[in-house]
């Protein structure tokens, strides 16, 4: 399995095309490292991905970049505010989540994980957004979409799911906050 927050140049020589079908999923979540050089290298991997003829190319990503890349620049204050509400709303659906005896372990997420991102968010503003040059986006099937509706309406807890451009999203009181999508060559 290969990283690209973790990859070098020499890792992606030596992807080579396997006999079998291949299914690329790619976890994208803002680190403090995504430079210009992270992503020419993700460009890069997804380029080498390319040649494998993959069936189908799975991204993950924070909503929240998806609502700040946009082809015009946002400023601060308006991506600041956005930042605000969707870390909000994370913490939010997080202390709804843990209850009871687990309230420790959302200190420990909240410490480790969430308070991290949070700086590193505002500290690398402005972002560049990544590219899926190469791939066209594929409708998510109706059953996808059901099973997802349905697993999260047994742990519903203000959680749901918002279809729409072909990406599913768990959203907290209706605010996305990871996306899914479903990418193919072209």
């Amino acid at each position: 399995m290969l990283r690209f927050d973790r990859i070098e140049l020499k890792d992606l020589e030596g992807i080579q095309a396997s006999t079998g079908s291949v299914i690329a999923n790619c976890m994208l979540h803002h680190q403090p490292q995504m430079s210009c050089e992270s992503l020419a290298l993700l460009r890069i991997f997804l380029g080498n991905v390319r040649k494998l003829s993959p069936k189908l190319v799975v991204l993950v990503k924070d909503e929240l970049l998806s609502n700040t890349t946009k082809s015009s620049p946002t400023p601060f204050v308006e991506f600041f505010c956005e930042a605000m509400h969707h870390f909000s709303s994370m913490f939010d659906a997080m202390a709804c989540s843990f209850y009871g005896e687990y309230k420790i372990g959302l200190r420990s997420v909240e410490k480790e994980i969430l308070g991290p991102r949070v700086i590193d968010y505002v500290s690398q503003f402005p972002f560049r957004s990544s590219s899926m040059e190469g791939f066209k986006l594929s409708p998510s099937s109706a059953c996808n979409v059901s099973q997802a509706k349905y697993l999260l309406g047994l742990f519903n807890r203000g959680f749901s799911v918002q279809h729409d451009n072909g990406r599913l999203a768990l959203c907290w009181k209706s605010r996305p906050l990871i996306g899914v999508s479903i990418w193919v060559p072209t």
